[in-house]
């Protein structure tokens, strides 16, 4: 778990991450952007970007299999999120402690998944 919340930080924090890392709180800086290389670090299953200044979501980020959160609250969203899986079945990854904010994953017959937002 690394906690490098407060920290003045942006996007480039993610290259200099281990591959290995599981837990992400990265609150209260200045990220732009959720990058696509986030998939590169297969065991995380929660990251939290709260109160930066995100805009773009790569979809790449929700081929992550073991991404639960991914609490996005505070930010400035600017587009629609669309991601692809490649596994069987369906999953949900939350984007607040709350629950009431939801990514809906679900697949369809060619590995492509749309990904449903509620309650942002």
């Amino acid at each position: 778990m690394l906690d490098a919340r407060h920290n003045g930080l942006d996007q480039s924090v993610f290259d200099h991450l281990p591959e290995g890392i599981e837990q992400l709180e990265l609150d209260d800086n200045r990220i732009t952007a959720v990058p696509a290389k986030l998939a590169r670090f297969e065991q995380l299953s929660h990251c939290s970007l709260r109160r930066n200044l995100v805009r773009t979501v790569s979809p790449a980020a929700f081929s992550l299999a073991k991404l639960q959160d991914l609490p996005l609250e505070g930010n400035p969203l600017s587009d629609p999120v669309f991601g692809h899986v490649s596994r069987e079945g369906g999953r949900s990854v939350r984007l607040n402690p709350q629950g009431d904010a939801l990514l809906q994953v679900i697949r369809d017959g060619y590995g492509v998944a749309a990904v449903a937002a509620r309650g942002i």
